[in-house]
């Protein structure tokens, strides 16, 4: 760490250095170290990810110009969150889109951050969307950034402000938020990875991202099965079918693939 940088740098290279800590087996575990700097990092009581797929380029009629997203995980500050995403899923099968997800799929492609009270207008927060999913949990605003991982896939991140005195983010949060995200593509890559959204044909369910994580360590599958509290011949059948999905035989493809080979 660079004594002589000021005190947000040295929490920014502090989120890199123990980001660097956490091996592949534990990428949510990362994740959740990651999301704690950061809400420390931007005075933010919550955050989430969203890993989102571009299922199709025919955005004649698709206000997401295809894009749809496929995984999620919360980090504390919103008690309804599956709720929330529910909600979200349904209104973009409707037809009927927040702005904030529109915002977000603008500029794909390219590395971006923007807050939720810049692209909304006053009207929306008169919206039966912001009623329902932000205002009963006093979340104010959102300052959200996108990371392009690969063609058509991008990983999401969004801290929330909740309950505070200080209700929006602002150009300094940006610009430290920029600061810590920009140089770890790799991290997203590896999330992303991690979630079958990158090289898999159908995102990992549940199940299957434990056995993963399992597979990526040093583990026994025998072991595996003692740690997760299932037969032997569950975890071997989840692993062929995970190594299918990816594409690769056994443990040393899978191995292969999140060193980048």
């Amino acid at each position: 760490m660079n004594n002589d940088a000021s005190p947000h740098q040295q929490q920014i290279e502090a989120i890199w250095d123990g980001i660097s800590n956490f091996g592949s087996a534990r990428t949510d575990a990362a994740l959740d170290f990651l999301f704690d700097r950061l809400c420390h990092l931007l005075d933010a009581q919550g955050a989430y990810w969203v890993g989102t797929v571009q299922m199709s380029d025919n955005s004649k009629h698709d206000p997401l110009s295809g894009w749809r997203p496929r995984a999620y995980r919360l980090f504390k500050g919103h008690g309804a969150w599956k709720e929330t995403a529910q909600e979200a899923n349904s209104r973009i099968k409707k037809g009927t889109v927040d702005p904030t997800f529109i915002a977000t799929t603008r500029g794909a492609g390219n590395f971006r951050i923007f807050t939720r009270h810049q692209i909304v207008d006053e009207e929306w927060y008169q919206s039966s969307y912001y009623k329902t999913c932000f205002e009963p949990f006093g979340i104010s605003d959102g300052i959200i950034v996108a990371t392009p991982v690969g063609d058509g896939v991008e990983s999401v991140m969004g801290m929330n402000r909740i309950n505070h005195p200080t209700p929006h983010f602002n150009q300094k949060d940006i610009r430290r938020l920029s600061s810590a995200m920009r140089p770890m593509q790799w991290f997203h890559h590896q999330l992303m990875l991690g979630h079958g959204l990158l090289l898999a044909d159908n995102p990992l369910t549940p199940s299957e991202r434990r056995v993963l994580n399992g597979l990526l360590s040093e583990a026994t599958e025998a072991e595996i099965a003692k740690q997760l509290g299932l037969a032997p011949s569950t975890v071997h059948t989840y692993s062929k079918r995970i190594c299918n999905k990816y594409g690769v035989r056994g443990r040393t493809g899978l191995t292969a693939l999140w060193l980048g080979r």
